[in-house]
């Protein structure tokens, strides 16, 4: 396995591939700081970010994305398993 499958869900690969090929290079510039936020100092971006729960009821959280255009982005990832893992980043709908 390799250290990018150590750190990426194979979904969170394919969003990225299809955020870095998409016509929006800020929006794919944003999530790969919110990334980096979470896999260099998780325990601050943990703090930072809303918890939820995935349906085995472990706890995911969910970091912001600084992108100005549209500010419901977010980087989802959980450490359950001890280091952070990325699950995926995406568009939460308007409330």
């Amino acid at each position: 396995m390799s250290e990018s499958e150590d750190l990426y869900s194979s979904e969170a690969e394919e969003q990225l591939d299809e955020l870095a090929a998409g016509p929006d290079a800020e929006l794919y510039n944003a999530v790969l700081d919110a990334i980096d936020h979470v896999l260099d100092d998780a325990a601050d971006a943990r703090v930072k970010s809303p918890p939820l729960r995935d349906a085995a009821g472990r706890p995911i959280w969910a970091t912001v994305v600084m992108y100005e255009r549209d500010p419901r982005w977010f980087v989802f990832w959980s450490d359950a398993s001890g280091d952070p893992v990325i699950l995926g980043a995406a568009a939460l709908p308007a409330l």
